[in-house]
């Protein structure tokens, strides 16, 4: 004779060979707690054994991660993290006369703006004018004189420059 699974009672005679439980409730509820047993087993094995260990770099406090989705390595905290790099700036800015932007490694150009002529610095490699006025002012300027420009462009297609200097 065959016994339930969950409750132990036996099952009945004419009961399916693959049956193991004697009732829907009896086999909901082994099922809950086998998957409470499991969750509980892995956390477990995973409570003694840290991931990693390692001493922060700002305060000298000893941590210890022990689950996966902590992902601190250098800091045992984003209060330490702030402080390091308020004092301790990367190389990058400290080499350059500016900033290294957003920590890309960017540094400091020496630009030319195309509207007024004026020498500017900026941290941009593509920046071509010294203020968003100048910018404004040659954006309307191109777009007033658009057409004009685009006739002389188709000009000078059938009209090649030929130089007529001296021999």
């Amino acid at each position: 004779m065959r016994c339930c699974e969950g409750c132990g009672k036996p099952l009945p005679a004419d009961a399916a060979p693959r049956k193991r439980f004697c009732s829907a409730e009896c086999e909901r509820r082994s099922y809950y707690e086998g998957r409470r047993d499991k969750d509980h087993a892995k956390e477990e094995s995973e409570e003694g054994i840290p991931l990693r260990e390692f001493q922060c770099e700002q305060c000298g406090h000893w941590v210890r991660v022990m689950s996966k989705n902590d992902k601190r390595f250098r800091f045992c905290s984003a209060k330490c993290e702030k402080t390091f790099w308020k004092r301790n700036k990367p190389k990058a800015a400290r080499a350059s006369k500016a900033s290294a932007g957003r920590g890309f490694g960017g540094g400091y150009f020496e630009r030319c703006c195309k509207w007024c002529g004026k020498s500017f610095g900026t941290q941009s490699a593509t920046a071509l004018y010294c203020c968003r006025e100048h910018k404004h002012m040659a954006l309307m300027w191109k777009k007033q004189n658009a057409a004009e420009e685009k006739k002389a462009r188709k000009r000078s297609k059938y009209r090649p420059f030929v130089d007529g200097g001296s021999d």
